[in-house]
């Protein structure tokens, strides 16, 4: 899930920690292979096309070429990239195929079959897991439009 950034917040401190663990070699900057791991790791779907442009661009405006500071990183986090919003809506279209009085919901029940008959096999633990994530509050009634925004920030992770 993607966090959502306030550099006010306790967020900060999330983000602080994700730099750390990514700065591997301990100099306080983070190198070119090192921020798209961190930016996926918060939840940022970024394309490799993205951050490709990302680090050109980086590269232009510093001299010590695709190396960020935590101060950049925290900027680098609060930008929307574009293949975050098209999986969403992707996903979004694929539920309102099976929404058909456009509630912006569907019954796990509904899920469930669809998964069980449609794509790969899954077993039952797994189906049970998706349903659990889908429906944590096990309302019987799945807000497609929330969960959406788990699945585009677990796409991007691929």
């Amino acid at each position: 899930m993607e966090i959502e950034i306030d550099k006010n917040s306790k967020n900060i401190i999330n983000i602080k920690q994700v730099f750390k663990y990514f700065d591997r070699d301990y100099d306080g900057f983070l190198n070119c292979d090192e921020i798209g791991i961190a930016l996926r790791s918060i939840g940022k779907c970024i394309t490799q096309n993205e951050l490709n442009n990302l680090i050109q661009t980086i590269n232009n405006q510093q001299p010590n070429p695709a190396k960020v500071s935590f101060e950049q990183f925290v900027n680098l986090a609060t930008l929307e990239f574009q293949y975050s919003n098209q999986t969403q809506q992707q996903i979004i279209a694929a539920f309102q195929i099976f929404d058909k009085q456009n509630t912006g919901f569907i019954h796990s029940n509904e899920l469930k079959h669809l998964l069980l008959t449609l794509g790969e096999s899954i077993s039952l633990e797994e189906l049970d897991s998706i349903i659990a994530d889908a429906d944590p509050n096990n309302t019987g009634k799945i807000n497609y439009i929330q969960y959406s925004q788990v699945l585009a920030a677990s796409v991007s992770a691929l």
